[in-house]
This record gives structure tokens, C-alpha cells and sequence, in this order.
């Protein structure tokens, strides 16, 4: 390695880490005397040699110290006061003298070294840049490119980092994470997705920063990017519910008077909200008005279905929500999912009870009464228990992207790597896989041999 190139490097290194010139060389060094003992001077562990950089020519020097003697009787600690002499007049025997003993092939073994604590240098340079840049960006949005699948399913992306680096990388490794990701997206090497940046962590090797495709934020995010208003406060983004890849439910509110928060979010002919819909998958999006008043607020959170009239239980936040018979699958939407966000939304636990909108004492009944719709929340919440309570099984995905559990074959499987490993949870009616988290269904089944 030439000198230029070498101090060139140097400096780098110390003007990214933020530490001095002499911090650097001092750690070359090190590295240069530890390859010294291990190479040549195996059994001595003597304090008297040491390595340093000629700063004239950045070669190493190795030197030993040893004592100036009147009759040398160790000649690896000691030397003559007549030879010393030659070179230094006024030297008396008792003091110790530096003598050069560079081994001849050491040049090489140096050089080595040297380049090998500089790119590891650079390296470390290069993740605290990486840190420095991005730990004031958790919850912000990111463009970045699919890569490749990594363990446990885990997909690599890569951010774009544009002229913010210094050094050589022009990008930055992200991990988005099973369970941050949508069931509907597909994951193809090469694709530019939108991310919401979640975690940034530094470790020893690297930076860590962790991206989701599921977070309530990148619908957030987006709403930013594609509303003026949102960005500039005009709008007010009050709550946020999400079933990624199916439904969000946003809730917000005008700052501004005579301002359409709804309107404003939607855009002309819903060409804002299209945009982030498009960004999603065609995930569905409702944009419903926040309300201070809770049971306002709740009847806005079941749209599109319309309440007659809503009781609240203010103690146990509990709401009765009544609605007409042909509203009722509207408010509870497939598989309760409607509800469920509006749930989730409001922060109240929300019961539907059907009749007509004159019927306001059907929310005064008490819990006991017979309700076809109670009992069928109550039917399901029993069965969602009995998934909790099913045991939690690995399989291996077959190459044609299936999985076998009791002799039978479920699938194929979207957006999984055939040979991962996916987990599986089955009732004596249905099946359920997921990735590595339970949190990220991939598909449900039923049983072979069972029926709707």
C-alpha cells in the first residue's frame, strides 16, 4: 500500500468516526506488533519491542529496546556501549537504546495488516454513517428495492442513500421482517416499494434498520406524501386501524374552518387516495371524520354502514350500537372485520344489536337476552380461543409450495420460499400456516373431510 494511499485512508477514516489521526495509526500499529508476535517472536511476550509507522515513508519499523552494557552478556536484551556509540557519542552504559529489527519478509506481512485494519476501519466508518444518518428517521418513509429472501423468510431491501454517503456505499441494507409484511404484496427482486423505516439498532458488525409494509404508519407516511393538508397540519390524522393488505380504517379531523378533511384526503374523483390504495395492493382505505364525541365518533368508525343510533357504557367503554336489519352485515363486515377495526379505531368494545331505528330500547336490553348476533361474536370469539389454544407445529414448503400436515396437502403458498419453514396451527375443522410468526397468516384451510 503506498503512503498517499494509505494517510488518504487514514484521514477518512478519522474525519467519518469523528476521532483523531494519531487514534487510527496508534490502532495500525497494534495490529502490526500483534502479527509481529505471532509471526516471528512467538514465545516473547517482551514489553521492549515495539512497531511504529515511519511517517516519512509509512513503512513499519520494528524496534527493541535494550540496555547499553559495558560486556553484552544477553544479546536479546542487551548491547554494546561501543557500537551505540558509533552512532550516538554520548550514550552511558544503564541507559537502553532502540535497535531496529524489521524482520526481512515483514514488509509484506505489514502491508497486509495495514489494509486489513483499514477496511475493517472503513467498515466501522461506514456503519456509524450509516446510523448517524438514518437513527432520526425511525417512522419515516423510504423508497427501497427488493433483494433477496434472507432467514426465517425475512426479505433484503435496499435503500437508496443518494449523495449522503462519503464513502463507496451508495445504499443501505434494511430487513423487513415476516411479520412486517403484507399478504398481498409479492416480493419480486428488483421491485421499488414504499417502507416505513421501524427500528435502528448498532451492533458490532453492522447498523440493523428494520422496515415494515404492515405498519399503520406508512399508511400515515403516505397520507403526507399524496395530501398537502395532512402535511402542513390542515388535517389531522386523530387514529389509525389496520388489517394490512385488506382494510384501514383513518380517522381525522380539520383544523381549519370549512375545511373537508374527508374531501381533502379523497382528493378529485379519489385520485389521492387511489394513489396510496395503488401503493398498497388495492388495499381498501376508509377515511371517516374524528369526533370528540365518543358516540358519533363510533357510528362514523362503522362506515359505510349507517347506525341508527349508538348507548354507551361509559364504565366498561362499552358500546350498543343498533342498526337496520340490512345494515347489519355492512357493520360487521366479512369475518367481523368491519367491527373489528372500528374496535380498534374508537378503543371501545362495540356490540351490534339488528332492529329497526325506532327500536332504541333493544340497547337498553340487558346482556342476558337472546341476540343472534351476540351469540355469533360469542361463537366466534370461542372459536378464535380454541386456535389460540391449538398447538404450534413446523413443517418444511414442499417445492411446489405446499405443506403436509395428517397425511394431507394445503396449498400452494404465496410469497414463501420453497424448503422455509412455516408454522402450523389446526382445529378438528381448519388449518392454519403462517410464517414464522403467527402474527402473518399466510393461508387458512379447512380439514379435509370437513364442510362449510
Amino acid at each position: 500500500m503506498a503512503k498517499s494511499e494509505f494517510y488518504a485512508a487514514v484521514d477518512m477514516i478519522a474525519s467519518q468516526r469523528g476521532i483523531s489521526r494519531d487514534i487510527i495509526i496508534s490502532q495500525v500499529e497494534e495490529a502490526l506488533l500483534k502479527a509481529y508476535r505471532r509471526l516471528f517472536d512467538k514465545t516473547s511476550t517482551d514489553p521492549d519491542v515495539t512497531i511504529r509507522l515511519d511517517p516519512k515513508t509509512g513503512h513499519a519499523v520494528v524496534s527493541a529496546s535494550k540496555m547499553v552494557v559495558e560486556d553484552v552478556l544477553d544479546p536479546t536484551h542487551e548491547i554494546d556501549i561501543a557500537e551505540v556509540r558509533k552512532v550516538k557519542p554520548d550514550i552511558i552504559a544503564g541507559q537502553t537504546f532502540l535497535v531496529e529489527i524489521t524482520p526481512k519478509d515483514f514488509g509484506r506481512i505489514a502491508a497486509q495488516t495495514m489494509r486489513q485494519v483499514l477496511l475493517q476501519g472503513l467498515h466501522h466508518a461506514e456503519r456509524d454513517h450509516i446510523y448517524d444518518e438514518f437513527i432520526d428517521r425511525e417512522g419515516q418513509l423510504v423508497t427501497a428495492v427488493v433483494r433477496r429472501y434472507d432467514r426465517g423468510n425475512s426479505i433484503i431491501v435496499e435503500i437508496d442513500r443518494g449523495k449522503s454517503s462519503n464513502l463507496d456505499a451508495r445504499h443501505a441494507e434494511a430487513w423487513l421482517s415476516s411479520k412486517d409484511q403484507s399478504p398481498v404484496d409479492r416480493y419480486t427482486a428488483g421491485t421499488r416499494m414504499k417502507f416505513v423505516i421501524t427500528r435502528v439498532e448498532r451492533t458490532e458488525r453492522d447498523v440493523r434498520i428494520a422496515v415494515s409494509r404492515s405498519s399503520p404508519d406508512l399508511v400515515r407516511r403516505l397520507l403526507e406524501v399524496e395530501v398537502p393538508e395532512v402535511q402542513s397540519g390542515l388535517v389531522e390524522i386523530r387514529a389509525i386501524a389496520r388489517e394490512a393488505g385488506v382494510r384501514t380504517k383513518v380517522a381525522v379531523s380539520a383544523q381549519q374552518e370549512g375545511l373537508d378533511p374527508i374531501g381533502a384526503c379523497v382528493g378529485i374523483r379519489g385520485t389521492r387516495i387511489q394513489h396510496i390504495v395503488s401503493e398498497l395492493g388495492s388495499e381498501k382505505i376508509d377515511v371517516v371524520p374524528w369526533s370528540p364525541d365518543p358516540a358519533r365518533f363510533i357510528a362514523n368508525a362503522l362506515s359505510p354502514a349507517r347506525v341508527s343510533a349508538v348507548s354507551l357504557n361509559e364504565s366498561d367503554r362499552t358500546a350498543r350500537v343498533l342498526v337496520a336489519e340490512e345494515q347489519a352485515s355492512l357493520a360487521i363486515g366479512k369475518e367481523g372485520q368491519n367491527v373489528r377495526l372500528a374496535v380498534r379505531l374508537t378503543s371501545w368494545r362495540i356490540d351490534i344489536v339488528k332492529g329497526n331505528a325506532g327500536d332504541t330500547a333493544l340497547l337498553d336490553a340487558t346482556s342476558g337476552e337472546a341476540n343472534p348476533l351476540r351469540e355469533a361474536r360469542e361463537r366466534a370469539e370461542a372459536a378464535e380461543l380454541e386456535w389460540q389454544r391449538a398447538v404450534r407445529e413446523e413443517r418444511k414448503v414442499k417445492p411446489n409450495r405446499t405443506v403436509d400436515y395428517d397425511s394431507q396437502s394445503y396449498g400452494p403458498l404465496d410469497n414463501v420460499v420453497p424448503g422455509s419453514t412455516v408454522i402450523i396451527r389446526a382445529t378438528s375443522r381448519a388449518l392454519r400456516i403462517f410464517r414464522d410468526n403467527p402474527e402473518q397468516l399466510i393461508g387458512e384451510y379447512l380439514r379435509a373431510g370437513t364442510s362449510e
